[in-house]
This record gives C-alpha cells, structure tokens and sequence, in this order.
C-alpha cells in the first residue's frame, strides 16, 4: 500500500492544535506524544477537513487527558539509581543497594531490595543500562511461558515477540509478520497486567481488528480483562 502524504496542514480546534497529514490510509489515527505540542493525525486522503475537525472536537477530552498523563511523567525526575533509591517491579518497590565492585551485575535482595555492582563513578546511564538488561531478561522470562501457555489456549502456534520501550502503548501486534512487541514498562506493573497484554496482543492474530468479535473472545478466555486493563491504564506508561 503507498502511504506517502498526499498533503498536510494544521487545524486548530478549541485550543488543540493537530498536525494532519493525509495519506493513503484506510483509517484515521490519533497520537499524542507530548503535555503541550500538537498532536498528530494521519488521515485517509479522501476524508474532508470538516470531518477532521468533528473528529478532533469529539476528541478533546480523551487528548486533555492524554496531555495531562504527559505533563506528570515530565514531572517525574529521570533516576540516579544511588544507593537506597528505588525502582518498581512487578508492582513493587526495590530499594537499591549499590556495591563498587566490577563486573557490573543486578542480584535480587529478599523481597524488597536490588543490588546493583558496578563501579563508584559509573554514571547514571551506565547504571541504568545495566539495570534495563536485566530487567528486560526478568520480564522476557515471564513473558514466554505465558505465550507458550495461551498460544496452545487460543490455538495458535506460539508467535515471536520483541521487547522495548514504548511511549503510549503496552503493547502491539503485527500480521504480517506475527510479531508481538510488548512495553519494557510492564515489568512495573502487576503480573496479571502482563498477562491481560499478552493474551490481548494473542487475539489480535485471530481477530485483527478491535470489534465484537475480538471482545467475545476476551470476555470468554479472559472474564476479568477489563478489570486488568483498566487498573493497567489507571497511571500513565513511564509511571509507576
């Protein structure tokens, strides 16, 4: 499909500036990425800038929101990762305990602590980086048994899935290649969250769009997946 823009512009709507570029595209998204800039629209090219502008009106309250989620992420300053500084896990506080010693390394601490190896005079994005590997292996380790598990349910063979850092969404899912990507974020969270996320990104490859069929499916294999997801988006992705 050629997706190259056809044209763009910029409509103002109650206060809410939209970038708009109108592609060849079957439907229209909607993307927020920051508490103050505009927002960002693609269109399919045949669709009036009247119809742009009802939609962007309906919108406004959910883009509000989605701004105001922005502006208190941007409130919360990055991590130091120094010693007795905390990181979320699973839904729980970890207390950093720092030890100079090399090669750099993470080791749980009981329930509520992590030690953090690594050099007196490492920087904060040199902590950090060690930190985000092995919190990506921690996460990676849960996820696979939950694929494995819900493939064999739904009937699917087990797809591959990536994970990384993701602005707004916990997850996706790609047809054509049958790729699941899932937010490095959720290893905050609750475990149950994770679940809700891999078996919703799972149902996409049997119902790719979100309509009845999809949400039969869920409310059959999954009765307390609104529950799950709406504590899920109860905080802003980036916070805890």
């Amino acid at each position: 499909m050629n997706r190259r823009v056809v044209r763009q512009e910029r409509i103002e709507v109650d206060g809410i500036v939209a970038e708009v570029a109108y592609k060849r595209v079957r439907r229209l998204t909607l993307r927020v990425k920051s508490s103050d800039g505009p927002v960002q629209m693609t269109v399919p090219s045949r669709v009036s800038r009247q119809t742009v502008k009802e939609f962007l009106q309906k919108q406004i309250p959910w883009i509000r929101k989605q701004q105001q989620r922005h502006k208190e992420r941007e409130l919360v300053p990055p991590p130091t990762y120094a010693e007795g500084e905390t990181i979320w896990m699973w839904g729980r506080r970890l207390v950093i305990e720092r030890v100079d010693a090399m090669p750099p390394c993470v080791t749980p601490v009981g329930e509520s602590g992590l030690r953090l190896q690594i050099a007196a005079d490492a920087t904060p994005d040199e902590c950090g980086a060690v930190i985000e590997e092995w919190l990506r292996g921690q996460l990676a380790e849960a996820i696979e048994p939950l694929l494995e598990t819900w493939s064999e349910r739904l009937g699917l063979e087990v797809p591959r899935y990536r994970i990384r850092k993701m602005k707004s969404r916990w997850g996706s899912c790609s047809l054509r290649t049958r790729t699941l990507t899932f937010n490095l974020e959720l290893i905050r969270r609750a475990p149950t969250a994770l679940e809700y996320v891999v078996v919703h990104e799972l149902v996409h490859l049997i119902v790719p769009p979100h309509n009845a069929g999809f949400y039969a499916i869920l409310d059959r294999v999954l009765p307390l997946w609104s529950e799950r997801r709406r504590d899920l988006n109860s905080r802003p992705v980036g916070m805890p």
